[in-house]
């Protein structure tokens, strides 16, 4: 049906007609690249392997979430082979068990998402032992049942079925990704955006009290809409990342670091860098970010 799709934790930050009007030129599929994937500018994804499926719009009807959905109802709606359900692979319905199949079905960590990149199937590398048996009711045993002849044939006929090659992804399917300045990630794992900011002078508050609700590893300064920080949580070198006011959305890793709050005022009004950000994605005229002309330097004044 197309569409768009954002993990929950994600900040939109400007209107998302761009992201539309890419799909209304012809793009099936937009997305983007995590910080660590291939530089360079925006444009044709170099494969489906490099962008995450965090964030995802669509066209109705495009190859890329055909073949990508055709492959997740293959692994959840197979039968597996005999003992398949203590190994590390998406199982949930095991050949020559008695009844039907009561065992919570296990998901490995990323199988399905992987499926994205049909060449990244799991089911391709050394299916290893499931981890989580000994401590999972999947470690229970289903008592196996005998099977007649034609029963058989057709299990085995079943089980192969279940085994093939997955659907690959059409090769005319045009799929753009965001990534280095203007990826969706920023920051990967977005401790960044829990550093104590002052939104006043636009830079980290250095003397704010610690606390766990705060990483304090961070000295940054906003200039010229980047963020250019002196240190951070990779050590004490200085890193600048681009374009860091003016992205489209913003994936912040709540996964990572989710500090407690009772209400929307607390995260609005709150001490954090992504406060600012909040204030500012829903001001209609945020102030204007510090210029790097204006320091009268090469480098930020970082003094306190």
């Amino acid at each position: 049906n197309g569409g768009i799709y954002m993990d929950a934790d994600f900040m939109v930050n400007k209107p998302l007609e761009e992201v539309f009007e890419k799909l209304d030129a012809g793009w099936d599929v937009v997305a983007y690249i995590d910080p660590d994937g291939p530089k360079g500018p925006s444009g044709e994804c170099p494969n489906s392997a490099a962008f995450t499926s965090n964030f995802i719009a669509a066209r109705p009807k495009n190859g890329f979430s055909e073949a990508w959905w055709s492959n997740v109802k293959l692994k959840m709606t197979r039968l597996c082979d005999r003992g398949a359900f203590s190994m590390e692979l998406v199982c949930c319905h095991e050949a020559y068990t008695s009844g039907t199949e009561k065992r919570p079905c296990h998901i490995p960590w990323a199988h399905l998402e992987w499926l994205k990149n049909p060449a990244q199937d799991a089911d391709l590398k050394e299916i290893k032992a499931d981890p989580t048996q000994k401590r999972s009711p999947r470690a229970k045993v289903t008592p196996g049942v005998d099977v007649s002849a034609s029963e058989e044939a057709d299990i085995r006929k079943r089980v192969a079925d279940g085994q093939r090659p997955v659907m690959q992804i059409p090769p005319e399917t045009k799929m753009y990704c965001y990534k280095d300045k203007d990826g969706m990630a920023a920051h990967l794992n977005g401790e960044v955006y829990w550093q104590p900011w002052d939104k006043e002078n636009r830079r980290t508050d250095l003397k704010w009290p610690a606390s766990k609700d705060y990483d304090m590893r961070f000295d940054c300064a906003e200039v010229d809409g980047d963020l250019d920080c002196r240190k951070g949580n990779w050590g004490n070198d200085r890193r600048v990342i681009k374009n860091f006011f003016n992205r489209v959305s913003y994936h912040l890793f709540f996964s990572t670091k989710k500090p407690s709050v009772r209400s929307v005022d607390d995260v609005l009004n709150g001490h954090w860098l992504i406060s600012d950000m909040y204030q500012r994605t829903l001001s209609s005229s945020p102030a204007p970010a510090p210029s790097r002309d204006a320091s009268d330097a090469e480098d930020f004044d970082f003094s306190p």
